[in-house]
């Protein structure tokens, strides 16, 4: 930033006036000295004159009135010489203050020094963390009974709410598996050769009975918040992740919301509720032919007995097939406001529960405030400003198992950046 020195933009009219004061206090020495002369002069002829007169009165006025003439004129000349100085010397009070403007919203190099501070942080809390996967690593290979532990597979997330994603995955397989196993029931009480104890009307009793909370997994009032990370919050992200890999224990990381899906389970569980709903439909049109004729086979309990039974077996058929239609369907919708729906939400979290082949661990990482404060030294005259920038962030992170939630490791760690330097020669970051 430049100073902004008030100066004469002509140097013609600055030189004129000097010249002129100088002139001027030249004139008013030789006045004074004149003046100086006359006085003594005066002086002597008054000495001459008490002489003359002769009486001792009359020569200490005279000797007294020399000396103050004498006096003055001294204190006269001192005065015109040093006007005569002052004319040769530069008026420094006309001289405005330079000034140093900072613009802006940001430090200088704040952007260079935030990304610096959190790469300093990121690096403390990578050195952390595989401590602490090694740590682990060795107390289990330091037991009587090792076990055969695989490479650490970890799934690094920023969402601190993972207990409501699992819980999303926990409904939705219950929920596809609750329906599944209904259906079963009721395909097997449909089969015409089939014994059950207590009769038909014994299984579709118990078929009703299961459809209300059948029903209740898909009818439940969910609430899905979606929200995008902040940039700083990936950077924070990227930065650890980027310090822990490549790594010496083989541990692999995925990034949570950044990855390729595998089918498992819940796939599986949606296939095989999607083959119920076709098997049952069939079903349904081996009965409705039997409904619908005018002449109904007599049975062994008569005809009215058998429309009446028919009508129970369809009408639970399609409750069940409803019941598989809104399930589905409310699992693969995206909820108003909601970014992913339950379905994708379930998948995501498939992986901690893949046994062997799933993430053995999950890590939360968490961007602090970052702060860049700086001071500017505004020098005066022609000595160069200086400058001075610190800038500090902090990263917060948690690492547990899978399986059963234990923490590992966490903490929060800080890391500093600065920068100093005369502005228009040397500049130095650290």
């Amino acid at each position: 930033m430049a100073k902004k020195v008030a100066s004469d933009p002509t140097g013609n009219l600055g030189n004129g006036r000097e010249d002129f004061e100088r002139l001027k206090a030249e004139a008013e020495v030789a006045k004074a000295h004149a003046e100086a002369a006359k006085a003594q002069a005066d002086a002597l002829k008054s000495q001459r004159e008490a002489e003359a007169l002769g009486t001792p009165g009359a020569r200490e006025k005279a000797e007294a009135e020399n000396r103050k003439a004498i006096a003055e004129a001294e204190k006269d000349a001192a005065t015109a010489r040093r006007d005569q100085f002052g004319a040769l010397v530069p008026d420094l009070g006309a001289v405005r203050a330079g000034t140093l403007d900072a613009t802006g919203d940001e430090a200088l190099f704040g952007v260079v020094l935030r990304r610096r501070a959190l790469a300093a942080a990121a690096k403390t809390a990578g050195g952390v963390i595989l401590q602490a996967l090694q740590q682990a690593r060795d107390d289990a290979l330091a037991s009587e009974t090792p076990p055969a532990l695989p490479a650490a597979r970890v799934l690094v997330t920023n969402d601190p709410e993972l207990v409501d994603t699992e819980a999303v995955h926990l409904a939705i397989t219950g929920g596809a598996e609750h329906l599944t196993a209904l259906a079963d029931q009721l395909l097997t009480a449909l089969q015409p050769d089939q014994r059950l104890a207590g009769g038909f009307e014994a299984v579709a009793g118990a078929v009703a009975a299961a459809l209300p909370a059948a029903l209740s997994l898909v009818s439940a009032q969910r609430t899905l918040a979606g929200s995008s990370a902040p940039a700083d919050e990936f950077a924070a992200t990227a930065s650890v992740v980027g310090a822990l890999v490549p790594n010496d224990l083989g541990a692999s990381f995925a990034l949570d919301e950044f990855r390729t899906l595998s089918a498992g389970t819940v796939q599986t569980l949606f296939a095989e509720l999607e083959q119920r709903r076709q098997r049952l439909l069939a079903q349904k049109l081996a009965l409705s032919p039997a409904v619908r004729s005018d002449v109904t086979p007599p049975g062994p309990e008569g005809p009215d007995h058998a429309l009446t039974r028919r009508d129970v077996q369809i009408g639970l058929v399609d409750a069940v097939a409803a019941s598989i239609d809104a399930f589905v369907n409310a699992a693969t919708t995206v909820p108003a406001g909601a970014t992913r729906s339950l379905f994708t939400l379930a998948t995501m979290r498939e992986r901690l529960h893949a046994g062997e082949h799933g993430f053995t661990h999950v890590l939360l990482i968490r961007a602090g405030r970052s702060a860049c404060h700086q001071v500017l030294e505004n020098r005066p005259l022609w000595l160069r400003d200086r400058f001075a920038v610190a800038a500090g962030a902090d990263i917060s992170f948690a690492l547990i198992r899978a399986f059963d939630g234990a923490v590992v490791c966490a903490d929060q760690v800080s890391g500093q950046a600065q920068a100093n330097g005369t502005i228009g020669r040397t500049i130095t970051l650290g």
